[in-house]
């Protein structure tokens, strides 16, 4: 209660002030890893990494066999959405395995 009587208004930190944040939609672009895990075994990939870049960004390699025994083709996406990076790698992957 204050001095004259009245109640004393409270007020409260927003949850953003808290460090609570609204939950983050879906994001209707993300990656279908398993559609993709499927085309790279199609393609005959022997194996892919995913690197997350600083400040944004994504990188993906994979690599797949070449028609010579023993040496493989290194395949590089870089895009700024991890989808984006995947459809890339896929594209350049199919069009390096077309030319076996």
């Amino acid at each position: 209660m204050q001095a004259d009587g009245k109640p004393a208004l409270v007020s409260m930190p927003s949850p953003e002030q808290l460090g609570v944040g609204a939950a983050q939609p879906c994001d209707s672009s993300a990656t279908d890893w398993s559609a993709a895990h499927r085309r790279l075994n199609q393609l005959g990939a022997v194996c892919f990494r995913l690197d997350k870049l600083a400040p944004s960004g994504w990188r993906i390699t994979c690599l797949l066999p070449t028609a010579q025994q023993g040496q493989l083709h290194h395949v590089e996406a870089v895009a700024e959405s991890e989808s984006e990076a995947v459809r890339l790698v896929l594209e350049k992957a199919e069009a390096c395995t077309a030319g076996r």
